[in-house]
């Protein structure tokens, strides 16, 4: 901790006739500047300074050298990283227009009473199962969208994790293992660690995605990632009786 003296302000001043080096009130005052015949200290800012570290010992802090050049970028990268899933430009226009309808926040308040256990389950995890939300069909036919009813079951899980939030008055600290692909490979990584598979768990089972292979090029995981969105809007169009 340090304690900073603010800018234009200066302590009373004291003769320290014992040397201790703070006033006693027997000590005479030789500057009192607001004249109350008592010794005050001025304005400080009391400043903490706190230095984080990894269990390994590296500062997760930017790092600086003497004359101000980057030593270190900081920042906590993970082991294994994780490519997140994409989605493409009609897709995310899309789910911005469906958002924007108010229909996914409307249904969250007007099916959360009465089903509120349900919720904080489906907060947690909904495997995946677009069955598990009331009335789902209905409301994804409402919407009229060219999205896959999975596209919608996430944006509508979004809305139920809000709602949940507000209603515990508290975030997830833990993150969200069913849509983080970083979180789930995190998970797998320590339970492969002691000997276990994710595969053991219920709701990671369910909702886990498929590890894509390491060494794949990085393009060829895009593109094929890209065709089967595409393949999937393409499908959305046919389904709703729309020309591709």
């Amino acid at each position: 901790q340090n304690l900073f003296l603010l800018p234009g302000y200066e302590d009373d001043v004291f003769v320290d006739e014992n040397g201790n080096r703070r006033y006693d009130s027997w000590e005479k005052l030789t500057t009192d500047h607001n004249h109350n015949g008592e010794f005050d200290f001025a304005p400080h800012i009391k400043l903490t300074i706190e230095r984080y570290l990894l269990p390994t010992g590296r500062s997760i802090h930017r790092e600086l050298d003497e004359e101000g050049n980057i030593t270190s970028p900081g920042g906590v990268d993970p082991d294994v990283e994780v490519e997140q899933k994409r989605h493409n430009t009609t897709e995310l226009v899309e789910m911005r227009r469906i958002q924007g309808t108010g229909k996914l926040r409307d249904y969250v308040r007007d099916t959360y009473p009465g089903n509120e256990a349900l919720f904080d389950r489906l907060a947690l995890s909904d495997g995946d199962d677009v069955s598990a939300y009331p009335g789902f069909d209905a409301l994804f036919d409402s919407l009229e969208t060219v999205l896959t009813k999975q596209d919608v079951r996430f944006l509508l899980r979004m809305e139920v994790r809000r709602k949940v939030q507000d209603a515990r008055g508290s975030a997830f600290p833990l993150g969200d293992f069913q849509s983080d692909l970083q979180l789930q490979r995190a998970i797998s990584e320590n339970l492969s660690a002691r000997g276990e598979s994710a595969d053991a768990v219920e709701s990671y089972k369910l909702t886990f995605d498929e590890p894509t292979d390491p060494g794949a090029p990085p393009a060829l995981l895009a593109r094929a990632e890209d065709l089967r969105k595409a393949l999937a809007m393409v499908k959305g169009h046919t389904d709703s009786g729309l020309t591709p």
